[in-house]
């Protein structure tokens, strides 16, 4: 079975054993979905940006997970609106992404890992998309929790052979989004409004990134997106 390489959370919890210990955290649904495809997950802690390259030499396919703000400075911005930024997550995961590029390991990036795909080529981000009926303000009142937006999106390219399909109905609980696209990749998946929600590579290295959560989804519906990887894994 193809060992897939996830990356994960660094978040500071309360145990028996310590207060505010920091954890290496990620959501048991993003192992479920790759094991039920055959996949064997193993989780990438954020660590020195120099062991990636190692790291990506004992798997064979990687996905970048969710997760908080990319740095704006990392595409030349200004903040205007990202917060939980995790400066030492987005080192790792870039090595982890320029790692992958360098060795051909197939890589797929789910919502903030979608968007690592685009920055990590050379693209850039738009800071806050909420305010339209496909992104519209997910926040609770008391701004502790997102409540999972659903849009449809128009498949193209790769995504419509994975899926067998034009169009799909996801969940939405991203505030940010492509603006600029980098080069080498192609928009394969877009929102009413008009944002990208999917791209892909176009050259040899297989990638695919993502806005939503299909580890969030039925994992029946979302088996072409987790297949893909553990096939192109496998190869």
């Amino acid at each position: 079975m193809p060992v897939i390489g996830l990356s994960c959370w660094e978040r500071p919890l309360d145990t028996t054993l310590a207060t505010a210990e920091r954890h290496h955290l990620l959501s048991s649904t993003y192992t479920a979905a790759l094991v039920a495809v055959g996949g064997t997950p193993v989780l990438l802690p954020s660590t020195d940006p120099a062991h990636a390259d190692l790291a990506l030499s004992r798997v064979d396919g990687l996905v970048i997970t969710g997760g908080g703000d990319i740095d704006p400075v990392r595409y030349g911005a200004d903040n205007t609106d990202s917060t939980d930024i995790d400066p030492v997550r987005d080192a790792w995961e870039l090595a982890l992404l320029d790692a992958a590029r360098r060795r051909g390991v197939p890589m797929l990036g789910i919502c903030r890992g979608c968007q690592i795909l685009n920055v990590g080529l050379g693209g850039t981000l738009l800071q806050h998309v909420w305010g339209t009926d496909a992104h519209h303000h997910l926040w609770n009142e008391d701004r502790t929790h997102l409540a999972t937006g659903q849009h449809d999106v128009t498949l193209e390219g790769p995504l419509r052979e994975m899926y067998g399909k034009d169009g799909r109905r996801v969940n939405s609980l991203h505030h940010q989004s492509i603006d600029r696209l980098a080069a080498g990749l192609e928009v394969v998946a877009t929102a009413p409004d008009g944002r990208i929600e999917a791209v892909a590579t176009t050259g040899a290295w297989q990638a695919v990134g993502v806005q939503w959560h299909p580890e969030r989804l039925d994992l029946s519906d979302e088996a072409p997106l987790f297949r893909w990887i553990t096939e192109q894994a496998t190869g």
